[in-house]
């Protein structure tokens, strides 16, 4: 998550095999220099979708070529992680890469492959359908006893239960479900007890705050959303930071704490919402002409916006 080092050897890389003409070498450099950068919910600054999605492609076509199975489906993987490609394509690409490593007997990749397609799954509300994949993939870390592999999957299968547990009658979806609810608040506490990742714990915080805020307890919400941004302060977990910020807002909102939503506000907005919910306490505090100001001078880059809008239930 050092994303400038990071951006610095994939640099080296492209200068490295600039006049190599060795189809092996040029399909490993299109599929690392075109691979999805991310750990959790970070994502490197530096991402290109659509010039990844282009390396992708052309990696897919070299592996085919050289009849290399395992990293045609790699390959595939990736397609289906580049959010700017069509939804369809990506879909294809997701189920040829998970029926390839079954073929191929790869239980690691099978059940990486399957913690994304029940992310995907979440990212069209359908905690209950993503909830197969992430406990296919436990089973498999399990029996692998790969735990770093099983801390991620858990956080998943959480998030899954606190996808179906929300209220999201608002916006035409389902009303909450107080037992979704304590399902995720307990799995993501079991996750804090075990883990040793920092982005797993740092991510199971801002859930559990959701939760305690679906269900009222602000005091417990405000304390695990207080130390995820304790955790996250380091410019490597910008977009975690802004999710455990944006959060608090949304808790303040609902508690008609207004002032303190203002004091969370910083001079640049990294999310939607954090404006969104900044302009909503200037309006409850009558300061509208600065509602109408946040609302109009926000400036958010794309890949921000998608980040919210691919991860965000609480609106």
């Amino acid at each position: 998550m050092n994303w400038q080092a990071h951006e610095a050897v994939l640099d080296q890389i492209d200068q490295t095999f600039e006049l190599s003409t060795a189809p092996e070498l040029l399909a490993d450099k299109m599929f690392y220099l075109g691979e999805p950068i991310n750990s959790g919910l970070e994502q490197s600054p530096h991402l290109d979708l659509a010039e990844n999605a282009k390396r992708l492609k052309k990696a897919l076509g070299f592996y085919q070529t050289l009849n290399n199975r395992s990293q045609v489906a790699a390959t595939q993987l990736a397609i289906a992680q580049n959010y700017g490609l069509p939804v369809e394509e990506r879909a294809q690409a997701l189920i040829a890469s998970m029926q390839a490593y079954r073929v191929l007997q790869q239980p690691y990749e099978l059940a990486v492959a399957e913690m994304y397609a029940g992310f995907y799954q979440m990212q069209l509300h359908q905690g209950d359908k993503a909830q197969v994949y992430f406990q296919s993939a436990i089973d498999k870390a399990q029996q692998l006893d790969a735990k770093n592999l099983l801390d991620w999957a858990q956080f998943y299968l959480a998030f899954a239960y606190l996808d179906q547990g929300l209220d999201q009658s608002d916006r035409g979806g389902q009303a909450g479900n107080p037992q979704k609810l304590k399902q995720a608040i307990d799995l993501l506490n079991q996750v804090l007890n075990t883990t040793s990742n920092q982005i797993i714990a740092a991510s199971s915080r801002v859930f559990l705050g959701w939760a305690h805020t679906q269900t009222q307890d602000f005091e417990l919400a405000h304390q695990v959303l207080a130390q995820a941004l304790l955790d996250t302060e380091t410019p490597a977990y910008r977009i975690t930071h802004a999710y455990a910020r944006y959060s608090k807002m949304y808790a303040y909102l609902l508690q008609q704490q207004y002032a303190q939503v203002l004091n969370l506000r910083l001079a640049q907005f990294t999310t939607r919402l954090e404006a969104i919910y900044v302009a909503r306490a200037y309006a409850e505090l009558d300061q509208f002409d600065n509602a109408i100001t946040t609302l109009k001078n926000v400036s958010i880059t794309a890949t921000y916006s998608m980040a919210t809008s691919r991860y965000s239930t609480v609106s």
